[in-house]
This record gives structure tokens, C-alpha cells and sequence, in this order.
């Protein structure tokens, strides 16, 4: 029993730092690809506002 809760917590704390390391590793293409979105956003309603 003592093994297996061994098992459970090294999955957890391993499962932990996958999530962190995703984050991580994402959130420097997602703020990449907001400013993107924006820009473009920002110069559709500018083209509508001049037509």
C-alpha cells in the first residue's frame, strides 16, 4: 500500500510540472498570437470606420 501511494504522489508532482512546463512554453506564443489578433482587429474596424 505505502508503494502505491509512492506511485500516485510521483505522478501527481509529475503531471504538475508537465502542466507548468506547457504553460510555460505556450504562453509566450499565445501573447505572440493576441497581438497578432489585435493588430488585425484593430485595422479591420479602422478600414470600416472609413467606409
Amino acid at each position: 500500500m505505502e508503494d502505491i501511494l509512492i506511485i500516485v504522489g510521483a505522478c501527481i508532482a509529475l503531471a504538475i510540472l508537465v502542466y507548468l512546463m506547457w504553460r510555460s512554453a505556450t504562453e509566450a506564443e499565445w501573447g505572440t498570437l493576441a497581438k497578432n489578433e489585435k493588430r488585425k482587429w484593430r485595422l479591420d474596424e479602422e478600414k470600416r470606420k472609413k467606409e
